[in-house]
């Protein structure tokens, strides 16, 4: 048989007087739990927020093509593959809805 429900609440009060130091505790660890769980979740969507406007930013109606990782074997020896000019002129030539091609060329070296 279930007991009242004034008599339940006067059951818990009664207890939560009787160890008030344990029952402050208890409120601050959720109270702390909760925020920071919103205090996470805050962070992670500004985060999200401030990746996809920096994105943007580049503009929607750029691309940039880069050569691939993977690697030839010309005669015993692995060369990366490389993008060319004529590359880029074919880009231009064969694909109507670019506008503008801005080859680039990067190389790093170390200097002594």
């Amino acid at each position: 048989m279930a007991l009242p429900w004034q008599e339940t609440w006067s059951m818990a009060w009664s207890a939560l007087r009787a160890s008030r130091l344990r029952s402050l505790l208890t409120v601050l660890g959720i109270v702390i739990g909760n925020a920071s769980v919103i205090t996470l979740v805050g962070i992670g969507q500004g985060t999200q927020k401030l990746a996809s406007e920096q994105l943007e930013s580049l503009g929607t109606n750029v691309l940039f093509v880069v050569p691939g990782n993977d690697r030839q074997r010309r005669g015993g020896t692995a060369r990366p593959r490389t993008l060319v000019l004529e590359d880029a002129e074919a880009i231009a030539s064969q694909v109507p809805s670019v506008r503008r091609v801005a080859p680039q060329i990067s190389a790093t070296r170390i200097i002594q």
